[in-house]
């Protein structure tokens, strides 16, 4: 496992047509995010449904996911920058450190296994 982490490790290549599958997605990629910060102020489960019809109609309508929450009955819930914010692709980086985290974890575990440093 650990050598097979390595190799991964090694061989990693950041393409840069992230942004633009990014910008294909009109940013739908990111309701989750808008639906987190949502949960604070309707609950998770309301958060979730409504921002579900939001989406949808973006994708039906080819909106951006902010044209469509502008247009929905919860735009008073967040103002401009804190949308923007939300947003914004470059700021997100989701389960990331998580998953890292457990991949560092495996790791020293496989090396605790086999003697190694």
């Amino acid at each position: 496992m650990y050598r097979t982490v390595t190799r991964l490790i090694a061989e990693l290549k950041v393409k840069t047509v992230m942004r633009q599958n990014v910008d294909k997605t009109r940013c739908l990629m990111l309701s989750q995010r808008l639906a987190f910060a949502l949960a604070e102020k309707i609950g998770k489960t309301e958060a979730n449904q409504r921002l579900h019809d939001v989406a949808k109609k973006a994708l039906e309508n080819e909106l951006t996911l902010r044209e469509a929450f502008r247009q929905s009955d919860m735009s008073d819930l967040l103002d401009d920058k804190t949308l923007d914010e939300l947003l914004e692709p470059t700021t997100y980086i989701g389960l990331a450190s998580q998953q890292t985290e457990l991949v560092i974890s495996e790791i020293r575990q496989l090396r605790s296994e086999e003697g190694a440093p």
